[in-house]
């Protein structure tokens, strides 16, 4: 989870912050300026979990791992899924908390289950 706080951290210092121990003309070690990144991270994630049952905490650790998507990202692009129908979860939206937002809180025992055909 260590990874991911990172991500949390540098994606505040703005796309500017490079990480670059080689000297290399490489872009920087993540690259937070993506115009949509939960419309893009919604559907990676219906097709890479096509078919599969896993917990909110089980698909971070499967699918965060160098990626640009920050933990936020991801229980947004979850809860939308959600209510767009998209996916089904255990507990239901209705049985759980809302953010300021309006979408329902995404903890991460909360089991996705996603279709087998989008």
């Amino acid at each position: 989870m260590g990874y991911n706080i990172m991500k949390g951290i540098m994606s505040k210092l703005g796309s500017c912050f490079e990480f670059n121990p080689l000297g290399s003309n490489k872009q920087g070690l993540f690259d937070f300026a993506a115009p949509n990144p939960v419309h893009d991270l919604k559907q990676k994630l219906l097709g890479v979990f096509m078919g599969k049952t896993l917990t909110m905490r089980d698909i971070l650790e499967q699918h965060s791992i160098g990626t640009d998507f920050l933990i936020e990202h991801y229980k947004t692009a979850l809860a939308e899924l959600e209510i767009e129908g998209q996916i089904n979860t255990n507990p239901p939206y209705v049985d759980r908390d809302k953010r300021k937002d309006g979408l329902p809180t995404f903890g991460d025992n909360v089991v996705v289950i996603f279709p087998q055909v989008n």
